[in-house]
């Protein structure tokens, strides 16, 4: 996995001197955070979970854009899976992604003014611990530690030059996951897989006064 990385920063910042060489100067950074929940994911026994509603998911994301079209993001992730009368289940991690800005390659500006829209997709690592749960482990005590393939598309609406109201839905898959969601069932799915999604709300703040997302 550390060399799958390394190969695509080596490869997008390559990209990024080429991109940066030409057209008008544009800030290429934003940050964002974003709250929402999970849902639809698996393996495992929704039996013991909660039945009350509280927000699961938290991500914290760096955006840096080569051009108007394609960047680079950076996101942690937090999420908490809540039983009823016993300890919750714990999940964080982090992804490097690829960003493509559907909205500016395709002149969404044409037609409208605040909407825009944008895929992103890339891998990291997750770690996945419950109170009272042991397992054996390499870097982590008692956590179930996992390889995370991600894709996603945020909808995103202009409010001025600098924020954003974003809706961003994401689907991971976790490779190498020794147990369900509950933490006390062990995975005996093909390759250790698990997956879940996410639908989360936020904000993001873009740098400078013309920035590569939202200068139009």
């Amino acid at each position: 996995m550390k060399k799958i990385t390394l190969f695509l920063l080596i490869a997008l910042t390559s990209f990024s001197v080429f991109s940066q060489n030409s057209g008008e100067k544009l800030n290429p950074w934003s940050i964002g955070l974003s709250v929402g929940n999970h849902f639809f994911m698996g393996p495992i026994d929704y039996t013991p979970l909660a039945p009350w509603y509280a927000p699961g998911a938290t991500q914290l994301y760096g955006n840096y854009m080569f051009n108007k079209n394609w960047g680079i993001m950076l996101k942690g992730e937090y999420n908490i899976i809540l039983h009823q009368g016993s300890k919750d289940t714990h999940i964080a991690g982090g992804t490097v992604e690829a960003i493509a800005d559907l909205g500016n390659a395709t002149n969404f500006s044409n037609w409208t003014r605040i909407f825009g829209l944008y895929a992103h997709g890339g891998i990291g690592g997750d770690v996945m611990w419950r109170p009272g749960i042991t397992m054996a482990n390499y870097l982590f005590k008692n956590a179930d530690e996992m390889i995370t393939v991600t894709i996603g598309v945020t909808p995103y609406f202009k409010v001025n030059n600098h924020w954003t109201v974003n809706i961003d839905y994401s689907y991971r898959l976790h490779f190498k996951q020794n147990r369900y969601y509950n933490m006390d069932i062990s995975n005996d799915y093909p390759l250790g897989v698990g997956y879940m999604r996410t639908l989360t709300v936020g904000i993001s703040y873009h740098f400078g006064n013309n920035s590569s997302m939202i200068s139009y």
